[in-house]
């Protein structure tokens, strides 16, 4: 009663030597074992509950015994050898003892299964434990590892359902306790934000910030809580969320997705100058990044908006010498335009329409193609504005530049029909 296990087993296994009949020594046996479950001793809980198996087959201790002997064996991680008690125990005692004791058998069931990656199986027991309430803290660990099995199969929703039930108390489900309530508000927020709820998902996160300012999974509650809030638009509070990651949890997981966004979200926000800051700092910590084309592209981006065209030249050009993908036609189209800009009409053209003949991305293709279009306007080259709106028209239908294009050429067709033309 005073904690003192092993001391406690110790006395109960002189009971074992000198007890003269079987009732008090099945008896103390059982004891012995429980306290040494209680010392985290199972392999001693294991040889004391086996012992009293075999040398007592009358004890009424028999099927709590079975039970704990499963248990035991499950807690020294003997996965297979513990699914096999708790086999014989299902079969013949599972009926004959409480329903705490059968509710914790069955977590530790699920507990090894997983072990032996048998999913679908371990999914099954833990269905069978939340059918079982009669332990509240076990109960609230297996809806939460049932939840991870959930996601685990790309099961969302009905991970997010279960957690749900669970933070709202709906009977049969108890109150979890704080530790627990804290892991199923972040499990639900990042259920939520997998499957695109992402105004739901920011309002659980934020709520999870809010609640658990001491929690560790802040800075990748803050990454998923921003990125939901920059898919809705909401770019002012995603930057909120984001710096918090930037100023406070350089050394987590969470920090370079973050500054990156935190880049992207400043940029929405015409930030340049910080937008530059923290992409530049990305560039800097993280050089062989598998993202490092979308912060040099960022990078780029915040220095053309700040008019220093020159350098964003150089800084695009970077992406269109390493990497492929469509960054690096838009990259190459912003060449162009940063050309543009700086009245270089000629090498602006040829910037341009290297976009068409070099990348194989429609958009960005019908994008270079137009203001190539312009800019032989620009240079009174009116037959070659005219050809290269008629290829957007063309090969590039669907695309907002082919309405532009049209409205270019219907300027065109009106200017040339006035006197003098």
């Amino acid at each position: 009663q005073q904690g003192d296990y092993d001391g406690a087993a110790d006395f109960y296994s002189r009971v074992v030597a000198i007890a003269d009949n079987a009732d008090p020594a099945a008896e103390a046996l059982f004891q012995q074992g429980q306290a040494l479950m209680s010392a985290e001793r199972f392999d001693r809980a294991e040889r004391a509950f086996a012992s009293l198996l075999d040398s007592y087959p009358d004890s009424v201790r028999r099927a709590e015994a079975r039970a704990h002997l499963a248990i035991a064996l499950a807690r020294q991680s003997k996965h297979a050898d513990a699914l096999s008690a708790i086999d014989r125990f299902e079969r013949s005692n599972m009926d004959t003892v409480d329903r705490a004791l059968a509710a914790a058998v069955t977590y530790e069931k699920a507990w090894c299964l997983r072990a032996l990656d048998r999913a679908d199986d371990a999914a099954g027991a833990y269905r069978d434990l939340l059918g079982n309430p009669a332990d509240a803290r076990l109960y609230c660990h297996g809806a939460l590892e049932l939840a991870e099995l959930e996601v685990n199969a790309g099961r969302h929703e009905e991970a997010s359902e279960l957690l749900r039930r669970l933070l709202e108390a709906e009977p049969p489900a108890p109150q979890p306790d704080p530790d627990v309530r804290e892991q199923m508000l972040y499990r639900v927020g990042l259920c939520e934000y997998n499957l695109e709820h992402f105004d739901i998902s920011a309002d659980l996160l934020e709520d999870f910030i809010a609640t658990y300012s001491d929690s560790d999974a802040l800075p990748s509650a803050s990454l998923f809580c921003g990125e939901a809030l920059f898919k809705t638009g909401a770019h002012q509070r995603a930057a909120t969320h984001l710096r918090r990651i930037v100023e406070d949890y350089q050394d987590s997981d969470a920090f370079p997705a973050g500054l990156l966004r935190l880049g992207e979200c400043l940029a929405v926000l015409q930030h340049w100058a910080r937008s530059e800051e923290a992409f530049a700092l990305h560039r800097q910590r993280f050089p062989d990044s598998e993202l490092w084309f979308r912060a040099q592209f960022g990078l780029a981006w915040a220095r053309e908006n700040q008019d220093r065209h020159n350098q964003a030249i150089e800084t695009y050009r970077e992406i269109v010498d390493r990497h492929e993908g469509p960054t690096t036609a838009r990259a190459q189209f912003q060449i162009g335009e940063c050309l543009f800009a700086q009245g270089l009409l000629e090498e602006a053209v040829r910037e341009l329409l290297k976009v068409d003949i070099l990348y194989g991305y429609p958009e960005w293709s019908a994008a270079a193609l137009y203001e190539a279009g312009r800019c032989f306007e620009e240079l009174n080259k009116t037959a070659e504005a005219r050809a290269h709106f008629q290829q957007v028209q063309e090969n590039h239908a669907d695309t907002q530049w082919a309405r532009l294009a049209a409205q270019r050429l219907a300027q065109l067709s009106a200017a040339s029909s006035l006197p003098g033309h």
